[in-house]
């Protein structure tokens, strides 16, 4: 309702004080009406409003100003403008003492209150409009109430007033100056509020519909019928994985998941409409399968590393798993990093377990080797390592054995690139001779596998020498000459060679380091020569080691070798690499006491093991059935290969013999027999035609080799 401000002036010019005599209409005075509009909240003038006294009809000036000299105390006043509530009176209720006796101004002020609110709703985490959210008022009488100032109990009937437009704007027409207003969309918290003497109303709406998708961390496939709560707002993941959480609280900050099979987890969130999970099965399971022939694979070694260029920890070790089936416990797995998989035979697998989905079935690439060796000087020399790597395209072969120490009786043993491992620049056993890591870029680029050769317990007198306390001593003590710098009673073998103690930890661990570096650095093998005992001297007798020898009772000895491949093959394995040792070709016949190498013990702790079965290298009298092994280079090779099988089993590491590509020239006379194509291929051709062995690699000490029994790249990968 407008308020009136009445206020009446009589004009009169000499007026006597006896009451006057009636006037005619015709000389009626003059009677002026006038009044300023406001509005009733802000009291600012009202431009543009209509007056209408009686049939006539005027409109407030830019002050809100109205004046008329036309009006008669029977007119009705009625005052409207937009956006306001009308003002209705009669004048003879407004001025009821008004008289029409002498001249006057009357001054009659009006206040319309304002009846439209308009404003804006937007979405409260983006700021973005909301279309058509709906706009309710309670305008009952007890709306004015002082009872229901707390607008969350709503206990009347709400009127739909508006509903926003596509920029969220709204008006509600003929609002009355106190009322509830609501204003609501799908999706959206409701904002209840009371409005007194307003006008305009902006707010933005909380989402309070939380969605995801809640999947398998392993697999990536949808988890059905979990659990998922944020605050009291409760739902179930559908066949799809999906899950709505309605009316989320404001209050609620974490999300909350479980389900059967798998560990439960949460999620702190703030200012978000989605949120996707992933669950970790509290148990994990896996099958590997040969990728050509679906077969499972029974030996294997799963790594998990945080990085492919850091060590990690061998999660699970298959052994002879018939099935190729493994099953991981939640914590092996980190959260970011990735499963190596290390299995003879096959290629090594890696899963990035950030960014690939861990499938149930993983499927190993066979891998056959085919390699030629590389010493050090060889592989120092780019011209005739690139002639080398030139070879292995143009062949057969796909792999590169290279030295990491020097096998020249000049500086034997030196490493020929700047180890970083801690023994070796302790001792300062290296030089910056090889550039190993372009040799591994270049062989990376022309996809040929590399495994690092290290050997062991010989060939390697620079450490022999530089700790004598490590090296087997000699009773008799050092004579030193050119190749023998002696440094205390070392015991050499045959060919001015030093032979460290195989019992001496020391030994083992600066080989296991330097290993494992290899690996890290990107070999994809690591492979232990000289992991035996001496026998290659004639005065073993005078053998001094940390442990006496019983040649009639060698398990210590087996047990020895065992060991430290335990160590090592656990450590490369964990660098991501495969681990090989060599053994003698009578190794895989059957255990040999003197060098204690016992073949089946070996295969239960490396990937692959090197029977070195040089036909030249076997006696000159029948051996196996075989009248002269020199001369008779498939047969030796298939029927070591089978004897190898019987001996190894179904044991772990699986057989690649090095092959002879070299001519003998000492020992006796049969054994030296010309090694060209036709030799070095029957070897090749019984390695490949047996179903013992899954590769092979060729020796030649001077890598002087003969090509031509190979055959071409494409005549061999030809379908």
């Amino acid at each position: 309702m407008g308020v009136v401000v009445i206020m009446l002036t009589a004009v009169c010019s000499g007026c006597a004080t006896s009451q006057p005599a009636p006037t005619p209409a015709a000389q009626m005075p003059e009677m002026i009406m006038q009044g300023t509009v406001r509005d009733a909240y802000s009291t600012r003038v009202v431009e543009k409003a209509t007056v209408m006294i009686g049939s006539n009809q005027i409109a407030t000036d830019q002050h809100g100003v109205y004046t008329t000299d036309t009006w008669s105390p029977s007119d009705v006043l009625r005052v409207t403008a937009s956006g306001y509530a009308p003002v209705t009176m009669t004048l003879a209720h407004a001025l009821p003492s008004v008289s029409l006796e002498q001249p006057m101004t009357g001054t009659l002020d009006s206040d319309l209150r304002p009846n439209t609110l308009q404003g804006r709703v937007r979405k409260q985490y983006t700021g973005r409009p909301i279309a058509q959210a709906q706009i309710l008022t309670q305008c009952h009488p007890s709306a004015q109430s002082d009872r229901l100032a707390d607008t969350t109990h709503v206990s009347a009937t709400w009127s739909l007033s508006a509903t926003t437009d596509l920029s969220g704007t709204y008006t509600v027409q003929t609002m009355p100056a106190t009322c509830l207003l609501m204003i609501r969309a799908d999706g959206y918290a409701p904002d209840r509020t009371r409005l007194d003497q307003t006008t305009t109303y902006d707010t933005s709406l909380r989402p309070n519909v939380l969605r995801g998708r809640i999947t398998d961390e392993i697999t990536g496939k949808p988890v059905v019928a979990a659990q998922v709560q944020a605050g009291d707002s409760r739902a179930r993941t559908n066949q799809r994985g999906q899950y709505t959480l309605n009316d989320v609280p404001a209050s609620a900050r974490q999300l909350q998941v479980k389900a059967s099979g798998y560990l439960p987890t949460s999620e702190q969130f703030t200012r978000t409409t989605r949120l996707d999970l992933t669950l970790q099965p509290d148990t994990t399971h896996l099958a590997l399968v040969d990728a050509a022939t679906g077969s499972p694979v029974v030996n294997a070694a799963l790594v998990a590393t945080t990085h492919l260029t850091s060590t990690g920890v061998v999660v699970q070790r298959l052994r002879n798993q018939r099935d190729g089936r493994v099953t991981l416990q939640p914590t092996t797995l980190p959260d970011h990093g990735y499963l190596q998989i290390v299995a003879p035979g096959y290629r090594k697998a890696v899963i990035d377990l950030t960014n690939d989905v861990l499938t149930e079935t993983i499927a190993l690439q066979p891998f056959y080797a085919r390699s030629i060796y590389a010493k050090t000087t060889t592989a120092s020399d780019p011209v005739w390592l690139a002639s080398i790597f030139e070879q292995i395209e143009q062949t057969e072969l796909n792999a590169l054995v290279i030295d990491l120490k020097s096998d020249n009786i000049e500086d034997l043993g030196l490493v020929y690139y700047p180890s970083q491992a801690p023994l070796v620049q302790q001792l300062g056993t290296f030089t910056h001779t090889m550039d190993i890591r372009a040799i591994l870029a270049e062989a990376s680029a022309r996809d040929i596998s590399t495994i690092a050769r290290i050997h062991v317990f010989a060939h390697d007198n620079l450490l022999a020498e530089t700790m004598p306390q490590w090296a087997i001593q000699d009773a008799q003590g050092c004579e030193p000459n050119e190749h023998r710098r002696c440094n205390g009673p070392i015991f050499y073998a045959d060919w001015d060679s030093a032979w460290l103690d195989p019992w001496n930890r020391n030994v083992w661990q600066y080989n296991i380091q330097l290993a494992v570096e290899a690996a890290l650095l990107g070999f994809d093998e690591i492979q232990f020569d000289y992991i035996r005992f001496p026998s290659d001297a004639s005065n073993l007798e005078h053998m001094r080691l940390m442990q006496p020898i019983d040649y009639d009772n060698p398990q210590p000895m087996y047990d020895n070798i065992v060991t430290f491949m335990q160590e090592a093959h656990e450590a490369i394995n964990q660098a991501g690499a495969f681990f090989s040792v060599d053994v003698f070709g009578y190794a895989v016949w059957q255990p040999q006491p003197l060098i204690g190498q016992h073949a089946g013990l070996m295969a239960g702790h490396a990937d692959y093991i090197y029977p070195m079965v040089y036909p030249s290298h076997f006696l000159p009298h029948p051996e196996l059935g075989i009248a002269r092994p020199a001369s008779q280079p498939y047969d030796i090779i298939a029927e070591s290969l089978k004897r190898g099988h019987e001996v190894i089993g179904q044991r772990y590491a699986r057989m690649r013999p090095w092959l002879q590509d070299f001519t003998l020239r000492w020992g006796a006379a049969e054994n030296q027999v010309a090694y060209g194509p036709a030799e070095v291929r029957a070897q090749i051709d019984a390695t490949e035609e047996s179903p013992y062995a899954v590769g092979w690699a060729l020796w030649n000490p001077d890598n002087d080799y003969t090509y031509e029994a190979l055959k071409s790249h494409e005549s061999h990968h030809a379908p």
